[in-house]
């Protein structure tokens, strides 16, 4: 018995019309694109999850004085290494917080980014390691130990008491605490220096009506 061509294929005891040929190849392609997609997905959740688990701050990245202490300057790294160390981690501990809750108040966007090569550069040149894993900010910190805190600072934390002394009286340590103040609704409302910015946003209006002012901010 012959068969016509168009009707199907024919194999030893099998019929299949194409129709069902064209339905079944149909059937295979979908399966593969949905395989497809789901590769592709689980391989993108698996990039994002390596992502954020490399955006969190090492808080047991390793401060050492790669120089000999013999050395010049190396004693007095050491000692402000040593005494800031503890407080460091407190404060990495407390920017992880605030970044998984959403909630960044201390910390800019930018603090969580790669560190960048000048600041591995300029570490190196201080004599000091620190993790290759450790972000912007932390590498920022640590070069902030090293300078003279800036003079507004000073002065802020001057008029709200806050006294910082020897190798705790830096540039980081400066800068952590004023930004504590400003997130303090209570200090943000006594702030010299915002109170000194309204007077001289209304200063022409003082000076059409014949008023004279003096702006101390750092007077009581």
């Amino acid at each position: 018995m012959s068969w016509p061509c168009h009707a199907g294929i024919i194999e030893p005891g099998i019929l299949l019309p194409r129709a069902f040929i064209g339905g079944l190849a149909v059937d295979i392609i979908l399966i593969l694109m949905l395989a497809l997609g789901v590769i592709a997905y689980l391989g993108a959740a698996g990039r994002s999850s390596r992502s954020s688990s490399t955006t969190r701050l090492s808080t047991r990245s390793s401060l050492t004085l790669s120089e000999s202490p013999s050395r010049s300057g190396s004693t007095g790294k050491q000692s402000i290494l040593e005494a800031n160390d503890e407080w460091l981690r407190e404060r990495w501990r407390m920017a992880d917080a605030e970044k998984a809750a959403g909630n960044l108040q201390h910390f800019p966007k930018w603090y969580f980014d790669e560190a960048t090569e000048r600041q591995r550069n300029r570490l190196s040149d201080e004599g000091v390691s620190i993790g290759r894993s450790a972000a912007k900010g932390q590498h920022s910190d640590v070069i902030g130990l090293f300078e003279e805190p800036d003079s507004e600072d000073v002065e802020k934390l001057k008029f709200f008491g806050v006294t910082l002394k020897g190798p705790l009286l830096n540039q980081t340590r400066a800068r952590h605490e004023v930004a504590k103040l400003h997130a303090d609704p209570e200090k943000q409302r006594a702030d010299p220096y915002e109170v000194a910015e309204k007077l001289l946003e209304i200063k022409p209006a003082l000076a059409r009506a014949g008023t004279t002012y003096a702006i101390d901010p750092c007077r009581r």
